[in-house]
């Protein structure tokens, strides 16, 4: 058996080159580029994404809503994202929750405007920022977009949340 489990660790060193990561990973240009292909298409308006919230149980995993994940990238619960598109250009706020020092202890912090700056390529801000932002929105007259805060395409039309949903 010990033979087996070191020809197993053998096969995977080679398989794998020193210094690459396990599971794939999608980078920030990505992200930007998925960004500035929906700017390109609505070419202005406001999108406003939602994103999961934290699980009401502890220990439970998180998973992040698909649709803002694919557009952000942003894997922390209770976070919002702004996008203003003029004339195909686009600016993006993200709007996230920091956690008690309590809950810390427990779960670890959440990523700070600058580290989401570095990591995600976004300006960040305090998620209880974002009704003045979005007033303020509001009043320039471009079209409002909200993306369907759905796990997946096949439950949309069960859409209870209104958060994310335009209907």
């Amino acid at each position: 058996m010990m033979r087996f489990a070191q020809r197993c660790a053998v096969a995977l060193a080679v398989a794998l080159p020193a210094g690459v990561p396990v599971s794939a990973q999608i980078t920030q240009h990505e992200y930007a580029a998925r960004r500035d292909a929906l700017a390109a298409r609505l070419d202005s308006g406001i999108v406003i994404a939602f994103g999961a919230r934290t699980p009401v149980t502890d220990f439970g995993p998180f998973y992040q809503l698909a649709s803002f994940r694919y557009l952000t990238g942003f894997q922390q619960p209770d976070a919002a994202f702004v996008m203003v598109i003029r004339d195909g250009r686009q600016t993006t706020t993200l709007f996230t929750t920091p956690v008690s020092a309590r809950l810390a202890f427990y779960y670890g912090f959440r990523p700070d405007s600058a580290t989401i700056a570095r990591e995600d390529g976004l300006t960040a801000r305090p998620l209880a920022a974002l009704r003045s932002v979005t007033d303020s929105l509001a009043a320039t007259g471009l079209p409002v977009y909200a993306i369907r805060d759905v796990d997946d395409d096949d439950f949309a039309a069960q859409d209870t949340s209104r958060a994310g949903s335009s209907s």
